[in-house]
């Protein structure tokens, strides 16, 4: 059972230990557009729950940092085979340098963006845009579990101002957040949002944590 909060969707109440998934800047992500926002919590799942992770980047080159592919093709592993398993969450979140790109395809099908974010790095002159996006791809069932998954179709700037410092991004994630009546009841709490860091902290407040005093079963991604 799921019922609405203030940032996303919540599950159920259930003591256990939490779970603390980020997509920070450069990955992030209906609701309208965001400017430049520290991550903040958007999904709870609770319950007999886990997550696994994916993704990469398109920058292909060893020796140029204006070059960026296609496409990319990473494993998803980690989700249990064993029955009883479901996906309760897919979350694909991309982002680069530039102005906004909201359509993207994972594979072979397309996929628009639900959430978005920019921010501005203003410590060069002219300044750096860049752009987060997400969409919950829950529903479309295009992801392969246990096995390969492609990202393509993602437009970035890779010339001038980027380019000239060595500031193009281009790249994707996916989080995936599965249920099991194996795995032990616990929180799993998805913060996104998009905003720069260099010569800087961005602090973040996590709450919804139960800890018991022994027996702990806490990760990080």
């Amino acid at each position: 059972m799921r019922v609405p909060s203030g940032r996303g969707t919540r599950g159920v109440t259930a003591r256990g230990c939490l779970l603390a998934l980020l997509a920070l800047a450069g990955l992030a992500g209906a609701r309208d557009a965001n400017a430049q926002i520290s991550p903040t919590q958007f999904v709870r799942e609770t319950g007999r729950v886990n997550f696994v992770t994916t993704g990469g980047s398109l920058r292909n080159s060893s020796t140029s940092t204006c070059s960026v592919a296609g496409s990319s093709t990473m494993a998803l592993t980690g989700v249990p085979t064993t029955p009883g398993t479901t996906i309760v969450g897919a979350y694909l979140y991309w982002g680069g340098s530039g102005t906004l790109d909201g359509n993207v395809t994972f594979n072979g099908t397309p996929v628009s963006a639900q959430r978005t974010f920019t921010a501005t790095y203003s410590g060069v002159w002219p300044s750096l845009p860049f752009f987060g996006a997400m969409a919950n791809i829950t529903s479309l069932n295009i992801v392969n579990v246990n096995a390969n998954n492609t990202f393509s179709g993602l437009g970035v700037n890779v010339g001038s101002p980027h380019c000239d410092v060595s500031a193009v991004v281009s790249g994707w994630s996916l989080i995936v957040i599965y249920q099991n009546p194996n795995e032990r009841v616990r929180a799993v709490n998805l913060y996104d949002g998009l905003d720069w860091f260099r010569g800087r902290q961005i602090q973040l407040t996590a709450g919804g944590f139960c800890a018991p005093d022994s027996n702990n079963d806490g990760r990080n991604p």
